[in-house]
């Protein structure tokens, strides 16, 4: 398995980049990262590793700057220059192939600048499993492969050996951060490109509590709503120094137009660091955020927020069908559409056998057998019958009044309340029930206050969209009327003392 490879052509298939996790680096990318890691100006002597280099991306661009720099300060000795580059500049990768292609570029980038002799300092090895560099290196940089745990298939053994990746579904790049930290030099610095998920993930909680511990992130850059890669992948930029540099790390937003970190403002890691993740705003964004986020309720919370069917087939159970017996009626939260949905389960949620199902709705049911060889193809438990829907989220609820409410937002004028009377389904979204009523819930969220906290959330989606999940609102809606059932009290204290 190739667990370092990232920066290569794209993979000629779906299977393999998503076994792989290859992906090609944009050049501004690149650049962008090498400014921030602070690869620039005299690099001279100083030692560098990509510890998933892939075909080169990174370190062509390493090259040419430490030749300029070597250059501007040394003149052209270049035999000495090609020694340094041998002596300086580290790439490993696992796939023996991505190293040819990268010692093929590395030996264009010094035919291109005139230097003879170059022999690069190219491993072919598992970096989870390298000790080579341990605490020597000046600068660890790179785009390590995102590849989730569940496809990794043996070689998980080395990724669950890190404290990073150790519990959970996981992400590869996790363990390479782990790996990377232990390469730097007590004044190095590391800098990878990887999703912004671990800011919020269960799988990044190991990675943040390193990082509260030792104070060592100093600086981000949010790609925000930006795709770097030919993926539906949010990504930041992280720069972990090796030894604590004080309680602020310096937030900064990419913008394309000039490919370039653009510098918003410095945060104490104290106030961005949650129970729930690492948030960046500014210090009052924050204080409201985290009053947000531990809202908690007394008892039951006043609006129950639950997340709509998961058929994981939604385009054999979900249509416009002939067939009458075996459906419900199912609200798409995102657009308010009501559809037919084909229902395997008794009114109250409970499964039906296959048996029970035919004898009950056999059209419905030979709808579903045309569809088997897709329906056992669905990444089901043991529990679960290859004719039921893929999770039994929303079930019991099916038989409650209740409001599907769509999750994908660009701005408040765009929520979308619909009502799901009983024995009527949600799905493409989420949905709530109790509590005051859709219209209290509208009042509270059509709010600058709602909005800001979505955008805190940074749970972007392409088009400019932000999404948020079922317990991300259940706070929101928390805290909002914990806060005007204060204020209600206070305004009836207040008119008690005027009589």
């Amino acid at each position: 398995m190739n667990v370092e490879r990232r920066s290569g052509p794209k993979a000629s298939s779906a299977n393999k980049e998503k076994r792989t996790g290859r992906v090609y680096t944009p050049p501004a990318v690149v650049k962008t990262l090498l400014d921030h890691a602070g690869y620039v100006g005299n690099v001279v002597g100083r030692h560098i590793v990509d510890n998933s280099c892939g075909d080169g991306a990174f370190l062509e661009q390493v090259a040419r700057r430490y030749v300029a720099a070597f250059r501007a300060r040394s003149g052209h000795d270049n035999a000495e220059l090609a020694q340094d580059l041998r002596r300086y500049i580290h790439g490993v990768d696992l796939d023996p192939d991505a190293l040819v292609a990268c010692n093929n570029r590395l030996h264009a980038v010094a035919v291109d600048l005139g230097i003879d002799g170059v022999a690069w300092d190219l491993h072919q090895a598992n970096t989870l499993r390298l000790t080579d560099f341990r605490q020597s290196m000046d600068f660890v940089v790179g785009n390590p492969p995102y590849v989730r745990v569940h496809n990794l298939g043996s070689s998980a053994i080395d990724v669950r050996t890190l404290t990073f990746s150790a519990d959970g579904m996981t992400d590869l790049y996790l363990a390479f951060f782990d790996v990377g930290i232990q390469m730097l030099a007590p004044e190095g610095r590391l800098c990878f490109i990887t999703p912004s998920s671990w800011l919020t993930s269960k799988a990044g909680g190991a990675f943040r509590t390193h990082l509260a511990r030792n104070g060592t992130l100093t600086s981000v850059v949010d790609f925000g709503h930006h795709q770097a890669f030919d993926a539906t992948t949010y990504s930041l930029i992280a720069r972990i120094d090796g030894h604590s540099q004080g309680p602020e790390v310096a937030y900064h937003e990419y913008d394309p137009r000039q490919a370039a970190a653009v510098y918003q403002y410095n945060v104490r890691f104290a106030e961005a660091h949650m129970p729930s993740g690492i948030f960046f705003g500014q210090s009052a964004e924050l204080a409201d955020f985290r009053r947000i986020v531990s809202s908690e309720s007394d008892g039951q919370p006043a609006v129950v927020v639950r997340n709509g069917f998961a058929t994981l087939a939604d385009g054999v159970f979900i249509g416009d069908f002939a067939f009458a017996d075996g459906i419900i009626p199912v609200v798409k939260a995102s657009t308010g559409q009501v559809r037919q949905c084909v229902f395997p389960y008794q009114p109250d949620g409970t499964p039906l056998t296959e048996s029970e199902f035919e004898r009950t709705a056999p059209l419905a049911m030979a709808h579903l057998r045309q569809h088997r060889t897709a329906l056992t193809e669905r990444s089901l438990d043991a529990r679960t019958a290859w004719h039921q829907f893929g999770r039994s989220q929303a079930l019991r609820d099916v038989g409650q009044a209740k409001f599907a409410i769509n999750s994908l937002l660009q701005t408040t004028d765009q929520i979308r309340i619909v009502a799901a009377p009983p024995a009527h389904g949600v799905y493409g979204g989420l949905y709530f029930r109790g509590g005051p009523g859709p219209q209290e819930v509208r009042r509270v969220l059509a709010t600058q206050e709602f909005m800001s906290y979505i955008k805190m959330l940074r749970k972007y989606k392409s088009g400019g969209y932000y999404t948020f999940s079922a317990e991300d609102l259940s706070r929101f809606l928390t805290h909002a009327f914990a806060v005007d059932s204060v204020r209600q009290q206070g305004q009836r204290r207040r008119v008690g003392a005027a009589g």
